[in-house]
């Protein structure tokens, strides 16, 4: 803008200085004035508008979200399983029978129970070699807690010596209680089987030692007090003998029933 108004200036300075230089050139015409004016006016406006804006707009936006989620689960279990299983048999079973023979046999019976164990070898007394000259076996050992019986009154079993001659062994000597359907005993019975051992105080286990020279099978069955069968025990016969034993509550009585018309059983024990 200064520089506009000076050159204005200049511009008229030099104006007034031609117009002054004319008049004093210029000759006069006598008594004639003749003026001459003549103006030239040159404005020359020149306006330089530069407007120079601008805007520099920094926006600078910085948002920090910080999420923390910091969860701690502490979980503890603790099972403690403590099983103590203590298992204490105590066998106060007491043996109040009378045994005044001599046992040779081997007793291999299992005493399942608590009570009294009753064993029976048969060897307390002298005994015949031949069914003519005895009886069937009954009530002889009834002091113990058992009597015995054959399919008929006055038949069954007899308490033999081994002479008679059954060729068994394996039992205890010198007695055993023997069988045979065709030897008739002396009061008229006969000695066959199936043999029944009946029990005073019921029992909770039976064994016996059973042969027979001829082969043949044996089968020990115990009831309960109503006929109800408890346990049962089976196998083949040899001249050796072999136990069999059957067990269970409330043993009332056992049959021993054989294929075969001769056969001895012997070491009869019980628990009751």
């Amino acid at each position: 803008m200064k520089i506009l108004f000076l050159h204005l200036c200049l511009v008229v300075l030099v104006t007034l200085s031609v117009s002054c230089a004319k008049s004093v050139l210029e000759p006069g015409s006598g008594s004639s004035d003749s003026d001459s004016d003549s103006d030239s006016d040159s404005d020359t406006d020149t306006d330089t508008d530069s407007d120079s804006d601008t805007d520099t707009d920094s926006d600078t936006d910085s948002d920090t979200d910080t999420d923390t989620d910091s969860d701690t689960d502490t979980d503890t279990d603790t099972d403690t399983d403590t099983d103590t299983d203590t298992d204490t048999d105590t066998d106060t079973g007491t043996d109040t029978g009378t045994d005044t023979g001599t046992d040779t046999g081997t007793d291999t019976g299992t005493d399942t129970g608590t009570g009294t164990l009753v064993c029976i070898d048969f060897d307390g007394s002298s005994a015949p070699s031949t069914f003519s000259s005895t009886t069937a076996l009954s009530t002889a050992y009834s002091g113990l807690g058992v009597t015995f019986s054959g399919p008929s009154v006055g038949s069954g079993g007899a308490i033999l010596n081994e002479a008679g001659g059954f060729g068994v062994s394996g039992h205890s000597s010198p007695n055993f209680v023997a069988f045979n359907s065709g030897a008739p005993l002396s009061g008229g019975g006969i000695p066959i089987g199936p043999e029944t051992i009946q029990f005073t105080t019921p029992a909770t286990s039976v064994s016996v030692w059973v042969a027979a020279s001829s082969g043949g099978t044996v089968t020990m069955t115990a009831y309960n007090g109503v006929g109800g069968v408890v346990d049962t025990d089976t196998g083949s016969l040899s001249s050796s003998v072999t136990e069999y034993q059957t067990a269970g509550a409330g043993i009332d009585h056992v049959v021993l029933q054989t294929t075969v018309a001769v056969w001895v059983f012997d070491d009869l024990c019980f628990v009751n």
